[in-house]
């Protein structure tokens, strides 16, 4: 995250050597200080990526402190591409919020999610099968 014209690199690189979909993850930033998110989509958009995710944390942050949504909402309205959210969506309720206030086009919960016991029970209804297609979470929670 904080070699950015590398990233670029591999980003170009990826997208020549692929026809198929090509999406990235990535956090907000190293830092509160050190926020790329939006240079980091840009040149995603720019590279032809199809999609952005991010985790609406920092590097330091980790997995504490609460997820700052307002940066996946901002982050919307920088790229055409699809953005997915990421951070804090422990409930399906959680996951309805997220998309309407920030206006993702999807959403993405984390392994910490899938591991947590009693989570598979209310999220099992959503787990894709062999063939099924997925819609973006907007077009389904909206």
């Amino acid at each position: 995250m904080r070699e950015l014209p590398a990233i670029q690199k591999i980003f170009e690189a990826v997208r020549s050597a692929v026809k198929i979909p090509f999406t990235v993850k990535f956090r907000a930033g190293w830092s509160e200080s050190e926020l790329v998110f939006r240079e980091l989509a840009k040149m995603a958009e720019g590279c032809g990526l199809d999609a952005v995710a991010m985790h609406a944390r920092t590097r330091e942050q980790g997995y504490s402190g609460q997820a700052q949504w307002q940066w996946i909402a901002e982050l919307k309205t920088l790229v055409t591409i699809p953005v997915i959210g990421n951070g804090d969506i422990r409930t399906p309720e959680d996951a309805r919020a997220m998309v309407h206030q920030t206006g993702c086009d999807s959403v993405m919960i984390g392994r910490r999610r899938l591991r947590t016991r009693g989570s598979s029970g209310r999220l099992r209804s959503t787990r894709p099968r062999a063939g099924m297609m997925l819609r973006p979470a907007a077009t389904v929670m909206r």
